[in-house]
């Protein structure tokens, strides 16, 4: 080699380091909680740019089975046999036996989605992130065949949560904590393993815990309704969101007027918008977002329930004031994210957004 020509520099030792932690973590499915400093990413991440992001051509064209194997059902006969394979012919989807009402628009490292999980077991959750899905399928059930926690199905990978983050270490790491977390309780305390493996369940048994949040890797501002149809989320969470405060960055910003109408769209009536922030410039401008969309008076897409400073109109509001369980989706969200966590230790303060999506306006 030319002593002249200059050499390549060795990989850093840290980055090394992280990479190996990561891939030992995903290659083991280890039970262990992913430690933070091994996932380390950028704050921002530009929503305008060509990310190389996959998504549905539309809603119908989603397959969530992947995302919540244990709700997976069984797969259409001609994928079971292999036809549908050929080159141009769509491959069937794997339904899944309920539909996502529940999501997390940058939903960071995963702390609302594990929070609701336990107090939303009926629902499914979903995060968005900026990483694409893994071809993780544990829990997939083959038709006639019983369902069974046995070693063999311990020892399968699980697949990733489902938030919406557009951040890829960032949804790297709610990928692996919510795994492990599913690992830690793949086994129910009060049913027999060995009795599951001798006797087939007389009924559909009941999921593991934490099989209901999931997480991908998307830009909502673009394609939010390539993933969800018209009125299917009962509950759809901004927490924390990046508040771009130069102005010419404003544009940028998840809650914009042009949005809530959107978000409108994938709402059903009666459903609700939760908003958080520590920022409280922020905090007016989403107000004036939620308040501005939709048109005038009854025609506004969305109604104010609960809107401000979290000292004041939250812990000061009226006993019965709101439904239990929006009651419970915002205390999660005030004391349960990491935003939220960090803002209390640092005596900071919250600005909440709680908004009802309106009943559509009749034709004229």
């Amino acid at each position: 080699m030319d002593p002249t020509t200059p050499k390549m520099a060795p990989p850093s030792t840290k980055r090394q380091k992280r990479e190996d932690y990561r891939k030992t973590h995903q290659e083991t499915q280890s039970a262990e909680m992913p430690k933070k400093k091994f996932y380390r990413q950028r704050a921002h991440t530009n929503p305008f740019s060509d990310h190389q992001l996959t998504y549905p051509k539309n809603p119908a064209a989603m397959d969530w089975s992947g995302f919540y194997p244990a709700f997976a059902e069984p797969e259409p006969e001609n994928a079971i046999t292999g036809e549908g394979d050929t080159e141009g012919e769509e491959k069937p989807v794997r339904k899944i036996s309920k539909a996502v009402t529940v999501a997390d628009i940058g939903c960071g490292f995963g702390g609302l989605l594990v929070a609701l999980s336990t107090k939303l077991p009926d629902e499914l959750i979903l995060g968005t992130s900026g990483r694409p899905p893994l071809p993780l399928t544990p829990f997939n059930l083959t038709p006639n065949v019983p369902f069974s926690l046995s070693a063999d199905l311990a020892n399968r990978p699980l697949p990733p949560p489902t938030g919406l983050e557009i951040r890829t270490q960032v949804l790297t790491y709610v990928t692996d904590r919510i795994s492990a977390i599913r690992q830690q309780h793949l086994h129910p305390s009060s049913t027999s393993p060995s009795t599951l493996l001798t006797d087939p369940p007389l009924t559909t048994p009941k999921p593991t815990p934490y099989q209901n949040i999931s997480a991908l890797r998307a830009n909502t501002m673009k394609f939010l309704p390539n993933f969800f149809p018209r009125h299917s989320l009962s509950k759809l969470f901004l927490c924390f969101p990046d508040p771009h405060f130069k102005n010419r960055k404003k544009k940028a910003r998840i809650v914009s007027k042009t949005l809530c109408a959107e978000y409108a769209f994938v709402v059903r009536p009666g459903g609700y918008a939760f908003t958080i922030t520590d920022v409280e410039e922020l905090g007016a401008w989403m107000e004036g977002a939620f308040e501005r969309s939709g048109g005038e008076g009854e025609d506004k897409g969305w109604e104010r329930v609960v809107c401000g400073d979290a000292e004041v109109v939250w812990k000061g509001r009226g006993e019965g004031e709101l439904d239990e369980e929006v009651e419970m989706c915002v205390e999660a969200m005030l004391n349960e994210t990491e935003e939220g966590k960090k803002v209390t230790r640092v005596g900071g303060r919250k600005f909440i957004g709680v908004w009802r999506r309106r009943e559509d306006p009749p034709w004229p």
